[in-house]
Formats: structure tokens, C-alpha cells, sequence
């Protein structure tokens, strides 16, 4: 799915509450970048290319980057991933009734394993992740959608050039 999605996402860890506007581009081709700056300034980003199997951290103020293994967006990568897999059976995953979430018609999907749960809800037109909640022990996310433009900026999808790596 092509698109460029702006998330709020909080973060539950017994009374610590944190909260991430969090933003998801793809150009559907297997190009994704994350970052949880929705400018891509402060912090950096990371960038994902699953076709050719590699995944970075970019550093924009020093000018690096470096393969990253796990990053803040693997839930929400992960929920993209497995929406799609085919090779889910209802043993993994459980069909939710539809649901309208603001605007959105969605259908939802739940998945278990072990004290974790995911729940989530997608908009069945464009296919866009509008609500997620995680539940793990002593641990709850949960995140929404706030906008989505169809419009994707293609060269957040790129390593920059003049960038050096970092082993």
C-alpha cells in the first residue's frame, strides 16, 4: 500500500505514560521509512527495504547510518506484515465484526500469543492501519490514526547520499 501515515501513539509501563506522534511512509514497493519525529528531524529515522532485506537507522545531524535490527516501529510494521500474510489461518488470528472508527469503516483482526495480545483495525477502502492496541505483561500501546495522505514522499525512502555507515 502506497501512503504516508501520521500516528499518536502512547505507550503504558505501569504509571508512566509516553506519548509518540509517530509517522509511517511506504511507497508500496517494499520501501518504508519510520520515524517517531513526524518532521524525520529530531533523532533521526529508520529505513526499511524489504525486497532487498536491509534495515537502517539514519542520523540526520551526523550524517551516518547504521543497520538496526529492531526499531520503535516494529509493531506497526509488524501489524502491516501480517494483515497481508496469506498464510495466517484463524488458528493465528481471529476476525473482528466491522467496526466504523471515525471515518473509517475498518475490519479488525486479533492475534494471541502467550500474555499478549494485538488488536488491530484496519480501513477497508485504503487499506491504512487507523487503530492499534497492544497489550503485553506490564505494558500497553495503543495507536491511532490522526491523518493520512495518499501522496508519498519518495526521497524520505532513499539512503541520502554523502551519508556514511556505521559498523
Amino acid at each position: 500500500v502506497r501512503l504516508d501515515c501520521f500516528y499518536k501513539s502512547e505507550t503504558t509501563k505501569g504509571d508512566v505514560t509516553e506519548t509518540l506522534n509517530d509517522r509511517l511512509i511506504c511507497n508500496g514497493h517494499g520501501h518504508v521509512a519510520y520515524s517517531v519525529d513526524p518532521k524525520f528531524v529530531d533523532n533521526g529515522y529508520y529505513l526499511f527495504n524489504f525486497s532487498g532485506h536491509s534495515s537502517y537507522f539514519v542520523n540526520l545531524t551526523d550524517r551516518t547510518y547504521k543497520v538496526a535490527l529492531t526499531s520503535p516501529g516494529d509493531d506497526i510494521l509488524r501489524a502491516y506484515g501480517d494483515c497481508f500474510n496469506n498464510k495466517l489461518t484463524e488458528k493465528d488470528r481471529k476476525l473482528l465484526p466491522a467496526r466504523k472508527i471515525g471515518k473509517y469503516d475498518c475490519r479488525g483482526l486479533l492475534y494471541k500469543n502467550g500474555d499478549s495480545t494485538r488488536e488491530e483495525w484496519f480501513d477497508t477502502k485504503s487499506l491504512v492501519l487507523v487503530e492499534q492496541t497492544i497489550t503485553r505483561p506490564g505494558e500497553k500501546l495503543k495507536r491511532t490514526l490522526e491523518r493520512v495522505n495518499t501522496f508519498c514522499e519518495t526521497m524520505l525512502l532513499r539512503l541520502p547520499t554523502g551519508f556514511n555507515l556505521i559498523k
